[in-house]
């Protein structure tokens, strides 16, 4: 009767040892947006992808006890479900600022850049710097770096202000009412306006100057130092090895995953 009872416990110790690696892996979930492209948008087929999306998905290859798993919100909601606890870290093309600094923990490797460039009528080509918009008009959001950069502008180097309007919506919004004449120019991701132009035909122009440029980043609860830190590695060996590279020419037409420190 021993025999049986033996080759029973070898089996299930064979069963424990080639099992234990998947039943030990850890499911973060990430939060995005659905309706941000290119960098996290949901595709004729009904598939989240985009480049911040796929940098993860790359991210997640490399790392066997670690899996991601995506839920979209709006941008508020984003905020919101890092504070509840329900979301692990977002990933939503988000720069540095004091406020956000002061509450959460940011990866220390960057995730890319972006370049935030005017975006002016299509036949105004008289605006080419923030220095051509003094005394001019410009549509931006309330919140967010742009109206942070411009208010220090104005406050600190502007010979005239520039004269600041505001409006609710994404960069394709501002554009379309840039258009419609409401104001001069807006602000957005040069990637985003050439995108508009390229795949909505929309009649704007991107400003040569870009407006300001910043490192972007992912955005974890302060808990999450070890998780922080893993992805950080691996980002820098896909920026080695040019998978980044390669995955932001896919989907935003350039390489802009150069850190600008």
């Amino acid at each position: 009767m021993k025999k049986p009872i033996l080759t029973l416990l070898a089996s299930s110790l064979l069963f424990v040892l080639t099992a234990g690696p998947a039943a030990g892996k850890n499911t973060y979930v990430v939060g995005t947006s659905g309706s941000f492209a290119p960098f996290c948008y949901t595709d004729p087929n009904g598939n989240l992808t985009g480049y911040d999306v796929e940098v993860l998905r790359a991210v997640d290859e490399k790392l066997d006890d670690i899996s991601f798993e995506f839920k979209t919100f709006d941008f508020d909601g984003l905020f919101l479900g890092l504070d509840g606890g329900s979301i692990d870290f977002i990933t939503h093309q988000l720069g540095k600022n004091a406020e956000r600094e002061s509450k959460y923990l940011y990866a220390n490797e960057p995730l890319g850049f972006t370049s935030m460039s005017l975006a002016t009528r299509a036949d105004d080509a008289g605006l080419n710097s923030v220095k051509d918009l003094e005394g001019k008009s410009i549509l931006i959001t309330a919140t967010g770096l742009p109206n942070t950069w411009l208010t220090k502008y104005n406050a600190e180097t502007a010979k005239t202000p520039v004269i600041l309007e505001y409006y609710e919506g994404d960069w394709v919004q501002g554009m379309q009412l840039v258009i419609s004449g409401r104001s001069q120019a807006t602000v957005a991701p040069a990637v985003n306006i050439d995108t508009a132009i390229r795949d909505m035909g929309l009649a704007v122009r991107r400003a040569p100057e870009p407006l300001y440029t910043v490192d972007v980043f992912f955005i974890f609860a302060k808990a999450n130092t070890g998780l922080r830190d893993r992805i950080d590695a691996v980002l820098r060996e896909l920026k080695a090895d040019g998978t980044l590279s390669a995955i932001s020419r896919r989907f935003l037409g350039d390489d802009y995953t150069g850190s600008l420190k």
